[in-house]
């Protein structure tokens, strides 16, 4: 049979009450504890004005290197994460920069907003395109997502409901740091993307 996120895809969203109540405070749980299974790092909820705060926190975990921003960059404008960031140090580099390929490959932190979040399969949606170059979360050692909790669909197929395939030209689903396995079915994280995943909810 199979798994039950794989039914409800298929079968599409189901009725569900208010995200503000208890399913959805269940759903910011499920979504936390997927990511930690995965190996992700997560904080929060915190409210707003600590969010920034917070950011500067999990981006020292990779002190040497600039902090590029990437998808959902209006977001953290609007938590202050670029400003707290400048004022602790770090150097950033943005989508519109000329010499932005070539200081993104030398980047230590991808900084990210995600656009949903699932619950039952523990993922991060990041959506791609013009500005918000995908190779932000995959490039550097470290990646740091900021996620509302009001972005937090229990459901894949809400999700998917939600998702307009116009408005990006990729959208990645983000479940934890690279982990890729050999052969021999030894894990080896970072061989595809990101050493490490520290997510903060927001809310």
């Amino acid at each position: 049979m199979a798994p039950a996120f794989v039914r409800r895809w298929r079968d599409g969203p189901v009725s569900a009450p208010g995200r503000h109540g208890g399913r959805h405070t269940e759903s910011v749980r499920e979504l936390t504890e997927h990511l930690r299974a995965a190996g992700a790092e997560v904080e929060g909820p915190v409210p707003a004005p600590g969010a920034a705060a917070a950011v500067v926190e999990l981006a020292a975990a990779a002190p040497h290197g600039a902090v590029a921003l990437g998808a959902g960059e209006h977001r953290l404008e609007a938590l202050g994460v670029p400003e707290a960031l400048r004022a602790a140090g770090r150097e950033l580099v943005r989508p519109e920069a000329a010499d932005h390929p070539a200081r993104l490959a030398a980047a230590a932190v991808g900084l990210t907003g995600a656009e949903l979040a699932v619950a039952e399969t523990g993922s991060l949606v990041l959506a791609a395109g013009p500005g918000r170059p995908r190779l932000v979360h995959l490039l550097p050692d470290r990646h740091v997502c900021v996620v509302e909790v009001s972005a937090v669909r229990p459901t894949l197929a809400e999700a998917l409901a939600e998702i307009d395939p116009r408005s990006a030209s990729a959208w990645q689903f983000v479940s934890g740091p690279s982990r890729t396995s050999d052969l021999e079915m030894r894990a080896v994280l970072g061989v595809h993307g990101p050493l490490s995943l520290a997510v903060l909810l927001v809310g």
